[in-house]
């Protein structure tokens, strides 16, 4: 078995009955076969939660650590992630990015915003 694989998280926020978020781990290995690797349900956003959640991967993994994980922007998540599996990247979906560049960017680049997004997404 190839030891290459990438994940991606995707945090689905408290958007059902319970308030629980979603945390699913969906894996592509290098033969571009996806599967859901493994789901999470927490009520807690703590960087101590996301350690658990990822101690409990690498157990399962036998500590094999993914090269790539694809993840919003949630800060907590990036730390933890850098912190348990150093030499993975960790990337953001563009997605979340092109969501922050406005709510970020546009009242400081004022007149130089939309000529900053064209070139950003050239």
């Amino acid at each position: 078995a190839n030891p290459r694989w990438y994940v991606q998280v995707d945090w689905i926020p408290y958007t059902n009955h319970y308030e629980i978020a979603l945390l699913l781990f969906l894996v592509v290995d290098s033969y571009l076969s996806s599967q859901l690797m493994a789901q999470a349900l927490t009520d807690d956003e703590t960087k101590e939660a996301h350690i658990w959640i990822l101690q409990q991967i690498k157990n399962a993994t036998n500590s094999s650590i993914p090269q790539v994980i694809f993840i919003n922007t949630d800060p907590t998540l990036v730390t933890t992630i850098q912190d348990e599996f150093p030499n993975t990247n960790a990337l953001h979906y563009i997605f979340h990015i092109a969501q922050n560049i406005p709510l970020n960017l546009k009242n400081h680049l004022k007149d130089n915003y939309e000529e900053f997004v064209r070139d950003f997404f050239e």
